[in-house]
């Protein structure tokens, strides 16, 4: 008798092959991973070469210092370890310090905020002729908000500079630091209400663009081009959104921070009172 032994089909592996390609897709998985991670790490390099994003950077680690310290503080008072205080404490000294930073980061600002009003008004009347009804700086409205927000946002640095000048003893006039303190509180609160009017124009201008070129407003436009400027407009739409939550967000902390007219006559009474 003789011993048939057939051979497998060709689509079926043999065990190196196979192993082979696991270590191919491992290969693959890791060069994918090894990807993303370069370029979230690029983005992370591009986000703090921005002033904005080291200021976004100390201001998380700073207002989230201050809520570790506020949870380590509850622990502490019900009867936990003292290394929760010392701990708290820790917090409490690097938020000050963040919060520092954050004040020697924006001197530069003000001077950007120039600059950008004299382009903003510049791409407003240059547009006057021949205006486009979906361009931000052709809206008279958006522009109005536009200024107003930095303008209360320049008033803002500029008192938060004084503030800091004050704190470290290079100014010490007390009237002028109590006007500047108001100011800080109030102009904070008049920039976040005007970038809550300036994003919701924003987004607005990009609904509509959105809608027209969804019902064919522009008939020289190819589908492939269409659908390009939708997905711009509704990525720019949702930023605005986004902006407009935030702002909302930071709008009630002005009642938090800034005493009211009562507890300030109280401030000014004697100890003794």
């Amino acid at each position: 008798f003789f011993l048939m032994i057939r051979r497998p089909p060709r689509s079926t592996q043999s065990r190196s092959s196979a192993a082979s390609d696991v270590y191919k897709r491992q290969e693959y998985m890791g060069n994918n991973i090894m990807s993303s991670k370069a370029v979230l790490l690029d983005k992370l390099m591009k986000f703090l070469a921005t002033t904005s994003g080291r200021d976004k950077v100390s201001r998380f680690l700073q207002y989230g210092l201050k809520f570790v310290e506020a949870v380590l503080l509850y622990q502490a008072k019900r009867r936990g370890p003292p290394l929760l205080t010392d701990l708290a404490g820790k917090c409490k000294i690097v938020s000050g310090q963040m919060s520092t930073v954050r004040k020697i980061l924006r001197f530069g600002r003000p001077i950007g905020l120039v600059y950008n009003h004299i382009n903003l008004l510049k791409a407003y009347f240059a547009g006057r002729a021949n205006p486009d009804p979906f361009n931000k700086a052709h809206n008279s409205w958006f522009v109005l908000s536009r200024l107003g927000c930095d303008l209360s946002l320049l008033v803002y640095f500029l008192s938060d500079h004084l503030l800091y000048f004050g704190k470290i003893g290079l100014f010490t006039n007390q009237k002028w630091l109590k006007i500047a303190d108001d100011l800080n509180n109030w102009t904070w609160l008049l920039e976040c209400v005007f970038a809550i009017i300036m994003d919701s124009i924003a987004a607005e201008l990009m609904s509509r663009k959105i809608r027209y070129y969804i019902t064919g407003g522009d008939e020289r436009a190819t589908p492939e081009e269409t659908e390009k400027i939708v997905e711009a407009c509704k990525k720019s739409r949702d930023e605005a959104i986004e902006e407009i939550i935030a702002y909302a967000f930071d709008t009630p902390c002005l009642l938090y921070t800034s005493p009211s007219p009562r507890d300030r006559q109280k401030s000014r009474m004697p100890s003794s009172a």
